[in-house]
């Protein structure tokens, strides 16, 4: 699974839930539109095993507004909350699979008026080994 996977998927859900929100990504070229979201994708660590690996990274969405209404805050923060509570559903773009992702918490702060909410995903990979010969014989002795 990839990184842009996991962008798509929140990407998606937000539009599915906030349809008339421009999303940017980490950068806007020019002409931002209010009110909006930035998601990211923070990778935090990566373990390498023979067969396994497991991918630690954080996801970023902030959101910003015209109007700096706390209580419109908190309400955003609460929908998002629900929307992104326990997982994440992700199609992978390696195998064509759609995986469930564990969300264990979520933390939202409000920095200069605007919402700054994040979560944490872990996922492991496992890589399949095909350029193996295949054993032909086994011989077994046994001593007395």
């Amino acid at each position: 699974m990839r990184l842009s996977d996991i962008l798509r998927s929140v990407v998606r859900a937000l539009k599915a839930k906030y349809p008339d929100y421009e999303i940017y990504g980490e950068s806007v070229k020019q002409g931002l539109q209010l009110p909006c979201f930035f998601v990211y994708i923070v990778p935090l660590s990566s373990e390498h095993g023979l067969y396994l690996s497991r991918e630690a990274v954080s996801v970023k969405i902030v959101h910003l507004q015209d109007e700096k209404d706390i209580e419109q805050l908190y309400d955003l923060r609460d929908e998002l909350k629900r929307k992104f509570a326990l997982s994440l559903k992700v199609k992978d773009s390696d195998t064509g699979r759609e995986r469930t992702l564990t969300i264990p918490k979520s933390e939202t702060q409000i920095i200069d008026g605007d919402l700054h909410f994040s979560f944490p995903i872990e996922f492991f990979e496992s890589e399949i080994v095909e350029d193996h010969e295949v054993m032909q014989h086994l011989i077994v002795g046994m001593e007395a």
